[in-house]
């Protein structure tokens, strides 16, 4: 009997290689298209890319005032004083891998992929929004670079927690100091836990929407979403909690002590997010001597304070 030698491999680029080449891209596309719809903090604070370095630096100009000018004094010019914000990559990237068994998958069928690419880009975007609301809150107590330099707010307040009223009150006066700093306030976004954002929800002053602003513009699925004093409160389960501790890795400052964190309100220029390489995956292929393949997914990142007039905290008691 003779043997089939020519046959088609639908998964093969162009009939040579890896037989499972083009189901890994599609996978892949899964993993970034998951994330970009379960990531909540990226989209909503500046984004830069680095290439070749590991760290860029962010001028930042102090202010002046004006005057009236009198006859014949001589113009001699004030001084503006200037300094710097240095912002760097994390010194290891962020990593999520699963081993997927031949005998236990068909890597052609879409629905048995399905849920690796969800858990990978899950994993991912949890990690980045832990990382990012605590660069968030450490920013609203960060000195300003600039001498005299406006600076962020942080209260502690008794119930902020408990009662929905107090938290309200706490916003308007959030909306207050950013104003008093000249933060522009069409933009402001603020988190709270689930408990927390269902107790503002039942605030009959609380205005209830959905919001979808877009992969440029902010959000990027449609979340329900409270508005209180102009601000966009949104859920999340990742508010710091307790002592966070320096990791070795650690390219920017991510620890603190947020115990009894209730809220964290910010507009997008209080923090910048560095990339250096966008998530992406990775396959070593299928390995006989393991009969499987690892997948990973991975991006290369830092998010750094950068504005610390454009984040207030407010803690509970």
């Amino acid at each position: 009997m003779t043997a089939i030698t020519n046959f088609s491999s639908p998964e093969q680029a162009n009939g040579a290689g890896d037989v499972y080449a083009n189901n890994l891209t599609i996978f892949g596309q899964e993993v970034l298209t998951d994330y970009m719809d379960r990531n909540l903090t990226s989209s909503l604070i500046r984004q830069s890319t680095i290439v070749d370095s590991k760290t860029k630096q962010f001028p930042r100009i102090g202010q002046t005032t004006s005057d009236y000018h009198d006859a014949g004094a001589e113009v001699l010019g004030d001084t503006i004083l200037a300094n710097k914000v240095d912002i760097s990559v994390d010194d290891r990237p962020i990593l999520a891998h699963t081993f997927m068994d031949k005998a236990e998958h068909i890597l052609s069928h879409y629905d048995e992929r399905a849920p690796y690419a969800a858990e990978l880009s899950r994993s991912i975007s949890d990690f980045i929004d832990e990382r990012n609301i605590q660069v968030l809150a450490n920013a609203s107590t960060t000195a300003a670079p600039v001498t005299g330099g406006p600076t962020g707010g942080s209260v502690t307040v008794a119930n902020a927690d408990t009662d929905a009223s107090v938290l309200v009150a706490e916003l308007f006066t959030a909306r207050a100091a950013f104003a008093a700093n000249s933060v522009p306030l069409g933009g402001l976004y603020c988190v709270v836990n689930p408990t927390v954002f269902h107790l503002l929800a039942q605030e009959n002053d609380v205005i209830h929407q959905d919001l979808n602003e877009g992969l440029n513009g902010g959000i990027n699925k449609v979340r329900e979403v409270i508005m209180v004093a102009g601000i966009k409160v949104l859920m999340t389960n990742h508010m710091p909690d307790g002592v966070v501790a320096a990791n070795s890795y650690d390219g920017n400052t991510y620890d603190g002590d947020f115990t009894n964190l209730t809220a964290v309100i910010w507009d997008r220029n209080a923090a910048v997010q560095l990339v250096a390489q966008p998530l992406t995956t990775e396959t070593d292929g299928y390995r006989v001597r393991v009969q499987g393949t690892v997948i990973a997914a991975k991006t290369f990142q830092g998010t750094g304070v950068l504005r610390g007039e454009c984040a207030y905290s407010i803690y509970h008691t």
